[in-house]
């Protein structure tokens, strides 16, 4: 049939045939194309929004958690829950219970409750929600409904007016706490007795406030569920996150807690828990609100998902457009109870359930993209990827729809639609014309398709004449400049994507899956000193050391299986070869179908600083933990902070046992309080003080430090520590003590020696006349008759010539001691034979002997009248120190290791302090009138250092005197 038409139709039938065909063809191509490129851009563009999204969400939930075990450490908490536990516990009713409890029951029925069942229906009645315990019904009184600051000011009350010992407490940590809770914005926090589950303290003081979570209303919440971790943890770094979930003290408002234990000296005494703000995650995957600056464009968006596919921040469209996004949900079937939440709380989180394969996906630990329906059942573009956040298994995923991705492609899909129309109209009119009119025209066409076909697109097909030929003509070259048209929008599109590139700060590099470098940007050719040039089609091995390696055979295969490597420190090397440490990260792409690795995208930051502050502070770290003095560091408070191995090791006190306070534990009260008081106000001035101390160690041992504290300044002059180096010269101040001693002993020897000279003088000078006035006056009571008032006289004459006599024999004693031989002697018997002498009159003076005799006392070699003569001597003094009413003598021996030792002790009247010193010098005595001579110490002490041995006294005021013999033990008897 075709034969048989003429040849106007076949040309007709050709024309179109050709010109649809080619049009189709082009516009296919052209379509296709379009839409991968911007398919392939805008999936790097979500993947790398998502990235920088959960870096921000990652970094935040681990700064929470080092906040939380830095404060559950801080002194300031574990004393605050130690007084709180105990003020707690301390409450009394004061006879008001009853009012007290009926003041709260009104505050729960006409405020609390009426907003509770305002945003979720109250299951039950009052008695589940007010509390039983009188305690807990005191402080909800006091702080809660008789506080007079509005709900969600509560916390404005600093002390309650019961004049209690919680509000004491209270006064004290609640503003410090407070703070601490708006400074880094939390929603509350709370301290709990780790015993009874009862929260002692919080912040805002809702219902919950004194209540017990493991009997309480709120026992099976996920606020107990962090708590009862914390609560069984050993270890004081223990950290439990608990999602997010509706909690009724915050009126079912979604909560999350993250709890620790608080311990003190090693003993758990509490929990620490903060309630998290939903705000600040908000505020990251909501970029506050500037999604289009983010270039997520007008319906792009970034979102979390729980474990329980329920969104943990707000959805984009119920901020913008909440009535659309309403319609929305209403039309892909939401339940009515869901829509009544969302709208209600005007808040998508734990309301909004997303039941996609992204979330799927994402949830058994998957990082993709795909084209899908979201949870509103609208196409988008999804990219995934699970988040590495402790205790909680969430997903992030950043999605834009799939109309607006793909908005420039269908324009072009719709014009080439409408240049085929208009195509296939002009060549029914062509086919009309001759065909030598015809050829020509419809070969430039050829041509120009052809050219296009190989995406090469023409300037334009100039064709003369106004007939249809000619609008073919004009028509190809409107479609080749729409196609152009389109493929400027795609550069754009790309040139977009590769300013985002190029403005990172981190160093970004693009590779083939065999690491050859396809992309780098501007900071990685900065970083490693190459041209953008240069390192494109560089192999990446060339930018590690030889033993690195990652990018070898083997470790590309292992990276292909594990797919990314975060956070690990590599050394990259310069195009000079100089070797940069940087904080590594990468991962594999794959194609659309996630079947294929496409290469691998690798970033790097430089943290040569870091490094170098890092080895700066280990260096500084070594020198003061090695440093042979001590090293305490303390806060402007005097608080310590930092103590380095030596304090250990002198003072025998552990670093978790002075952590959070005073050196003053050392103190030994040794010192005048003048002496501090000097020592603050220089420091606080900002100068260096210099002393002395006389501390005492953790086991009660005395040491001498020698000192200097000065102030540590920061980068703007202000103190912000104390430094404090000590040096032990306690073994210098034993040396100098003992050459004053042996110094004061010579001196000591010295004057006996004179004395002893000037003894013997004057008893040589004087014994002779006194004797014979002793025989004269004897003579005459013997030989002369006298009145008893004149024997009297003579009497008392004859005594004090006798009391002379016994002075100058003592003198001579003193002079020239006995001069026995060393004989061996048991100390025990000598010290009974004196007793036995003493015996009748210590029972006379109703004085009370005890013995504590040492068993195998050895004897040592000693002049035994000598010995008797000082324990004689010693017992006399202490029989007349003691009252007449009576008292106590203890003799004890003890046998030493090189020495024996012999203790006399008295319950006397004792030796005032100024007196101790002068107690061995000739002469010198504290007995009444002329009871005593003062020699007989002095003896004492001269026979027990000619035996090599030690006497030394010690004395309290109307308690007693006690003095010690040591006598050395290598003449012991064997």
């Amino acid at each position: 049939m075709f034969r048989k038409a003429k040849i106007r139709v076949k040309l007709l039938l050709a024309f179109l045939m050709v010109s649809i065909l080619s049009i189709i063809i082009t516009g296919l191509l052209g379509y296709t194309n379009a839409r991968k490129s911007l398919e392939k851009v805008y999936f790097d563009q979500l993947t790398a929004i998502r990235e920088t999204k959960k870096r921000q969400i990652e970094t935040y939930f681990n700064q929470i958690n080092n906040q939380i075990i830095t404060l559950s450490e801080d002194q300031m908490v574990v004393d605050a829950m130690n007084n709180f536990k105990t003020a707690f516990y301390n409450i009394e009713n004061g006879g008001n219970i009853a009012e007290h409890r009926a003041n709260l029951k009104d505050y729960y029925i006409n405020d609390f409750l009426k907003k509770l069942d305002a945003n979720v229906k109250i299951e039950g009645d009052i008695g589940q929600y007010l509390p039983k315990d009188e305690r807990a019904v005191e402080l909800q009184y006091h702080y809660i409904s008789d506080n007079p600051n509005p709900t969600g000011s509560k916390d404005d009350l600093k002390k309650g007016n019961d004049g209690s010992e919680y509000s004491e407490a209270h006064a004290k940590y609640h503003p410090i706490i407070r703070n601490y809770l708006k400074r880094f914005g939390y929603y509350d926090i709370f301290l709990i007795d780790e015993k009874t589950g009862r929260i002692v303290y919080s912040v805002f003081k809702e219902v919950d406030f004194g209540t017990s979570l493991l009997t309480g209303p709120y026992n099976d919440t996920n606020f107990a569920a962090a708590f009862n971790a914390a609560r069984d943890a050993k270890d004081k770094g223990f950290v439990k996150l608990a999602d997010f979930e509706p909690y009724a003290p915050s009126y079912a408002e979604p909560a999350s807690f993250i709890a620790s234990p608080i311990f003190d000296n090693g003993k758990k005494i509490g929990v620490l828990i903060f309630q998290m703000p939903i705000d600040e995650i908000n505020q990251v995957m909501t970029g506050n609100h500037n999604w289009r600056n983010e270039g997520l464009g007008k319906s792009g968006e970034t979102y979390i998902v729980g474990s329980d596919y329920k969104m943990r921040n707000d959805s984009r469209f119920i901020i913008e457009e909440p009535a659309r996004y309403i319609a929305l949900l209403e039309k892909i079937g939401v339940d009515a109870n869901t829509l009544n939440s969302i709208k209600h709380h005007s808040t998508s989180i734990l309301y909004q359930g997303v039941f996609t394969d992204a979330v799927e996906d994402a949830l058994i630990g998957n990082t993709d993209t795909k084209i899908m329906d979201d949870y509103r059942g609208i196409p988008v573009l999804s990219s995934y990827t699970p988040l590495n956040i402790y205790d909680v298994k969430w997903v992030m995923i950043s999605e834009i729809d799939m109309d607006e991705a793909f908005s420039s492609v269908h324009k072009l899909r719709n014009k080439i639609l409408f240049i085929m129309i208009i195509i296939s109209g002009g060549a029914v009119l062509c086919g009309f014309l001759m065909s030598s009119l015809i050829s020509k025209p419809i070969l430039v066409l050829t041509k120009g398709i052809k050219d296009a076909k190989k995406g090469e697109l023409p300037k334009e097909v100039k064709i003369a004449g106004d007939d249809e030929i000619g609008q073919l003509s004009e028509s190809f070259n409107q479609m080749i400049g729409e196609l152009k048209s389109s493929r400027d929008e795609l550069i754009s599109s790309k040139n977009y994507i590769e300013n985002i590139i190029k403005s990172m700060i981190d160093s970004l590099l693009v590779m083939t899956p065999d690491a050859v470098i396809r992309t780098a940007n501007k900071a990685a050719c900065e970083l490693l000193g190459y041209g953008a040039d240069e390192l494109v089609g560089l192999s990446a091995k060339n930018l590690l050391p030889i033993d690195d390696q990652i990018f070898s055979k083997t470790g590309l295969e292992e990276l292909f299986k594990k797919e990314y490597i975060t956070s690990a420190e590599k050394i990259f090397l310069t195009k000079e070869r100089k070797m940069i440490p940087v904080a590594f990260s990468c991962s594999v792409m794959y194609d659309d179908n996630n079947n294929r690795a496409q290469g691998i995208v690798c970033i790097a930051q430089d943290i040569t600083k870091r490094k170098q502050t890092e080895e700066h502070i280990r260096k500084l770290h070594r020198s003061i933990e090695q440093s042979p003095s001590v090293i305490i560091i303390t806060n402007i408070n005097g608080h310590i902070e930092y103590v380095n191995p030596k304090f250990t090791e002198i003072t025998g006190y552990t670093f978790d046992e002075v952590m959070g306070k005073s050196p003053r534990i050392l103190k030994s009260d040794q010192k005048p309080l003048e002496i501090y008081k000097e020592l603050w106000a220089t420091i606080s001035a900002g100068k260096e003080w210099r002393g002395e101390f006389h501390n005492r160690k953790k086991n009660g041992e005395y040491y001498w430090e020698s000192v200097s504290i000065s102030p540590i300044r920061d980068s703007k002059g202000v103190i912000t520590h104390f430094v404090k180096a000590a040096e032990d010269i306690t073994d210098r101040k034993r040396a100098e003590e003992k050459l004053k001693l042996t110094q004061d002993q010579l001196v000591h020897a010295e004057k006996l020696g004179a004395v002893g000279r000037l003894s013997a003088s004057i008893a040589h000078e004087f014994n002779n006349p006194i004797c014979g006035i002793r025989n004269v006056l004897e003579r005459i009571l013997k030989k002369t008759a006298i009145d008893e008032y004149n024997k009297e006289f003579v009497d008392m004459a004859i005594v004090e010539c006798n009391r002379v006599a016994g002075l100058i024999k003592d003198l001579q004693g003193f002079n020239r001691p006995s001069a026995g031989v060393l004989v061996r002697t048991n100390i025990h018997k000598a010290i009974d034979d004196i007793l036995l002498l003493m015996r009748k009159k210590l029972e006379t003076r109703k004085i009370a002997l005890n013995k504590h005799y040492a068993a195998n006392l050895p004897d040592i070699m000693a002049v035994n009248d000598q010995i008797k003569q000082v324990i004689l001597n010693l017992l006399n003094n202490a029989e007349e120190a003691i009252p007449e009413k009576g008292g106590t003598i203890t003799i004890e021996t003890v046998p030493l290791e090189e020495k024996i030792e012999i203790r006399i002790k008295d319950t006397g009247q004792g030796i005032k302090e100024e007196n101790l010193e002068r107690v061995f010098e000739p002469f010198f005595t504290t007995k009444p009138g002329v009871k005593g001579t003062g020699l007989g110490m002095s003896i004492s002490y001269g026979i027990i250092k000619r035996h090599g041995g030690e006497i030394t006294v010690n004395s309290i005021l109307e308690t007693g005197t006690t003095f010690t013999i040591s006598l050395p033990k290598e003449a012991a008897a064997q």
